[in-house]
């Protein structure tokens, strides 16, 4: 299924920043939503690291099937802009 996508970067510091990462589409027999919150720090102009939340919900509930997930973790990611 296609989703719409959101994405935000706010510079609250010099080297640091949040992020927003929202992917998701309800309606009908279902819905899927990816959201991740992470905060951002630069070590220099090419490299940076992330740390935050991520989580991913959805399912379908149609007369064939009902199935319906919901999980929840921790990011860390390291960064290399080009």
């Amino acid at each position: 299924m296609p989703l719409l996508h959101f994405a935000a970067d706010y510079r609250f510091a010099d080297r640091w920043h949040l992020l927003v990462d929202l992917e998701g589409l309800a309606g009908g027999p279902g819905r899927a939503v990816d959201l991740a919150l992470k905060f951002g720090y630069d070590l220099s102009e090419r490299w940076g690291i992330t740390a935050g939340y991520r989580t991913v919900e959805g399912g379908a509930d149609i007369e064939e099937v009902y199935n319906f997930a919901w999980f929840q973790y921790a990011v860390v990611s390291g960064v290399f802009r080009f």
